[in-house]
Order: C-alpha cells, then structure tokens, then sequence
C-alpha cells in the first residue's frame, strides 16, 4: 500500500461531522435562506439551541426582552453568528488535540484554525465585500483539517518533506506531495467531501496554498490564504511547516488589503482570539 493509499483510508475513517452542522454546510451559501429552514436544521440539538438562545440573550446583542425560542433568537443574532457558534462548537473537539507530525502542541491546531477563521471574518469584512463573515470564518477555521489525517504518519516521513523544502527550497505543501503523492490541503477537501459539504468550500480548502487554482471560489480562497498567512505571520499556533509556505501578492490584492489593512486586520484577529480563549478558560474548556 502506498502512502497515498494510506492516508486516504485514514480520510475514510474520519468521524462524521454533527448532523446539524452538515445541513448548514448545505445551506450556508444562501444568504436568502428562510429562518423556518434554519430552525428546522437546529432544533433537534439540544446543545446548539441552548447555546444560540443564550447568545441571543447575551449583553453582546443588547439584551432588551428576554428570548425563549430558537426562532426568535436566530432573527436577533443572524446567519453569520449562527454559522460560526455551530462550526466552532462541532469543531473544537476535534481540532483541540496535539498534532505532533506538525509539531503542534495541545491546542495549538486549534488556535491556529480558530485565529485564520477570525483572520478570514475580518478581511472578508474589512471593505464590506460580499462574502459573509460567516461563511470567510467557517472556511478559515476549516482549512487546516487535512493536518489531522496525515498526523498518523511517521516521524520520518516528516522528516523528509522538511528536507526537501529546505534543501530544494519549496513550499510545505509541494514537498508533501513529492514524498507522499497528496497534501494536507488535498486531504483536508476529501475529508469536507465526505461530510458532504458544498464544492465551494471543498475548493478553499484544497486551493488555499495556490489559490491562483482555485476554480470554484476564487475570492474566497484568496481571503483565507490572507487570513493563514496574517495568523502565521503573528505566530499562531504555528508549526513546522510555519516558514515553509509563500505569500501570493495576487491573493492579496483579490483580497483588496495593503500593508496596513494586513496590520488592522492582524490586531482584530488577535483581539477577538484573546476575548474567546479567556471565555474558553472561564468555562474550564
């Protein structure tokens, strides 16, 4: 068996994804969706109720009148901060484990997802594009999830894809696929293609190293191949792989982002990071 066929089978075996987050991965891309659908797709999750009711009734919306319907409470807190509760929730305990063939600590993989995911909302948002936040964080917070795949390989086999992206001075990824025949991005799609989500994000996901491939969502790749890079570039939860990776000036003209945008999206990346680890450390996560 090849190592190719190897970690295809490890995609295989990948835990399905919530059901309630497998139906919003369907209905994310419509912006016109009706609130009777979205309820529909939540209400038999107790815990995603109860965590989108009590967001609704949070000081972060206003509180005003008390709210004790998922319906009403979708209509006060919207498609985007829906999205992001269900994915960060379904996610988290999937990601927060220790990766070590990316050498990656506990909870790092998660920090480094979450922060693009944030990273991606805030240049999605910075010069209004059309782009939901939601959609821009959920694909950012996704597109590392091929990393969990090919963490069942050896140390050795880490140990050659470093050695021949420094000794021939190519990118992570590339060197990933010489010595193993597939990618942790190309991993990462199967695995989104397997919880059935829609070709859009299997696109960011497999493209978010060269999104000048990317043929489905082209401006959307570029947004989180900006968002990846302004997490590695503020060091979070970055691995052996952080230096082995290039910029791509067009993603980030696509992005419509200078320098300095790159900057203020980079500080409210790290602001709202701080805000949801102090929360996760609050609640004993």
């Amino acid at each position: 068996m090849t190592m190719r066929e190897e970690i295809l089978k490890g995609v295989r075996s990948v835990s399905p994804l919530p059901a309630v987050a497998a139906r919003l991965a369907v209905l994310m891309r419509d912006r016109d969706v009706e609130i009777g659908t979205l309820v529909e797709a939540v209400q038999y999750d107790p815990g995603i109720t109860a965590r989108v009711i009590a967001l609704a009734n949070s000081a972060r919306f206003g509180a005003g009148r008390q709210i004790l319907t998922l319906k009403d409470s979708l209509v006060r807190i919207g498609l985007d901060e829906l999205y992001r509760l269900v994915f960060f929730s379904s996610l988290a305990p999937v990601i927060r484990h220790p990766v070590e063939g990316y050498d990656l600590a506990i909870g790092q993989l998660w920090r480094h997802c979450v922060a693009t995911g944030l990273a991606a909302e805030a240049v999605s948002e910075y010069h209004g594009n059309a782009t939901g936040g939601g959609v821009a964080f959920t694909a950012g917070l996704l597109h590392d999830v091929g990393k969990l795949v090919m963490d069942s390989l050896s140390e050795d086999y880490f140990k050659q894809i470093e050695q021949k992206a420094d000794q021939d001075d190519k990118p992570f990824d590339e060197a990933e696929r010489e010595i193993l025949g597939i990618d942790h991005t190309e991993a990462g799609a199967m695995v989104l293609e397997q919880w059935d989500f829609p070709a859009e994000m299997v696109d960011v996901v497999r493209w978010h190293h060269q999104p000048e491939k990317a043929a489905i969502s082209p401006h959307l790749t570029s947004v989180v191949h900006v968002a990846d890079m302004v997490a590695m570039m503020m060091g979070v939860g970055v691995g052996r792989d952080a230096l082995g990776y290039r910029a791509s000036p067009e993603s980030l003209a696509a992005a419509g982002l200078n320098r300095q945008d790159v900057e203020v999206v980079a500080l409210r990346m790290l602001g709202k990071l701080e805000a949801i680890e102090k929360k996760f450390k609050e609640n004993g996560q």
